[in-house]
């Protein structure tokens, strides 16, 4: 048995039809790569990693026989249907071990995509790149496969004497939720673009290093929010690493912060994103990322936790942000056991509340930005409309 962490917990108990808190990582691949290599990879990252071949348990993980990977060959088809049905499946993690996988090998495609689906239950978007660095690895011979279970060692979080919940930046109340007019789904789309980093890094070191490539990536995301809008109370809820070690640790080692516009409308992008780096530094400074020590939560039954912790999370007066931004930069992605990769979807997750969510990774000089969003509430034309708004404030960076 190993025991939920109160990160794990929280996500297990608010895991709903309309609000999955699970997430999938798409890699395209330049070649097929072997079954029975990807078979053993896999095999030995759950022992590796071993919340991940487990279920859920009384609030623990309990090992589990059930084979949580699936591999699924196809040649012909509707590839985007098959990977759409899959990631938007409901997941029951007492039945099912929290890393799922397909593999899909389009007819003279000269590759494939490995789609793979993490509960959050069990880990982050850093934490999944630990897990598919670890399989490629053995489906490359760089590392030899695991043949024992490790011990379960949930990562060291960072904490704070004082944290302070609310920014210094909110607003009085709650940031607009994004213009749609219908409700939410739990479904998922999305779309991905390349973004070349090199001249955007140049646009914004050329005037100091008082912001950075992120903090523009994260500025574009509040103008494209605001734009669309035709509002000025826009915030992204925003996903940071908290492990005391940034590179170290499978599991759940990310909390939030919020980040506004608080910046003139006709200010530079430059000078729009400075505000967001000072935003950011305060929020990590003053600890607004705190996850609170909760024993007690451990104690209680599940018939009480359950209503407490969604009548907790859904008050709705709680400022989750017109939508997510995240990204991912510094991981394991550059290492050579990913140079087969040509592009990355990040199917993140995505609150009632929001509508749409911008996720990202970096590798290799390319940022991979996935728009992920409800069907239900945005057509394709809206999100090649905020894609376009999106793309217009990179060009103006330079």
């Amino acid at each position: 048995m190993m025991r939920l962490t109160t990160l794990d917990l929280i996500s297990a108990v608010m895991h709903r039809p309309r609000r999955r808190l699970d997430f999938a990582i798409i890699l395209h691949l330049s070649r097929v790569p072997d079954s029975a290599a990807l078979e053993a990879g896999a095999l030995s990252a759950r022992r590796e990693f071993p919340s991940t071949a487990a279920v859920l348990h009384d609030k623990q993980w309990q090992p589990s026989d059930v084979p949580g990977i699936l591999f699924i060959t196809s040649t012909e088809g509707d590839h985007a249907g098959l990977i759409s049905q899959f990631v938007n499946s409901w997941w029951d993690i007492r039945a099912t071990p929290s890393v799922q996988q397909l593999v899909l090998v389009p007819r003279n495609a000269g590759g494939a995509m490995l789609v793979t689906r993490f509960h959050h239950a069990a880990t982050d978007g850093l934490g999944a790149l630990l897990w598919l660095q670890h399989q490629l690895e053995v489906v490359n011979g760089s590392r030899a496969a695991r043949k024992d279970v490790a011990t379960y060692e949930p990562p060291l979080l960072q904490q704070h004497k004082s944290p302070q919940g609310r920014s210094a930046f909110a607003f009085r109340g709650p940031a607009d939720r994004l213009r749609v007019s219908r409700g939410a789904s739990g479904m998922r789309r999305w779309r991905t673009i390349a973004i070349g980093m090199a001249p955007l890094q140049e646009a914004v070191t050329r005037g100091g290093d008082d912001c950075t490539y992120n903090d523009l990536l994260a500025t574009c995301a509040l103008e494209t929010f605001r734009l669309w809008n035709h509002s000025e109370r826009i915030g992204l809820w925003f996903p940071i690493n908290i492990r005391q070690n940034a590179g170290d640790g499978f599991g759940n080692g990310s909390s939030r912060i919020r980040v506004y516009n608080r910046y003139a409308p006709s200010a530079s992008l430059r000078e729009k994103s400075k505000v967001v780096r000072e935003q950011i530094d305060w929020s990590r400074g003053h600890g607004e990322w705190a996850v609170p020590n909760l024993p007690w939560l451990m104690k209680l039954p599940e018939s009480v936790l359950r209503p407490l912790l969604r009548l907790y999370f859904n008050r709705p007066w709680v400022d989750m942000g017109t939508g997510t931004f995240s990204h991912v930069q510094r991981s394991p992605l550059d290492a050579p056991a990913f140079d087969g990769v040509t592009k990355i979807d990040i199917v993140g997750m995505l609150d009632k509340r929001h509508a749409l969510g911008l996720f990202a990774m970096s590798r290799a000089g390319t940022t991979f930005l996935t728009f992920v969003y409800d069907p239900a509430r945005l057509d394709e034309e809206a999100v090649t409309r905020l894609i376009g708004i999106y793309q217009s404030q990179l060009a103006s960076a330079l």
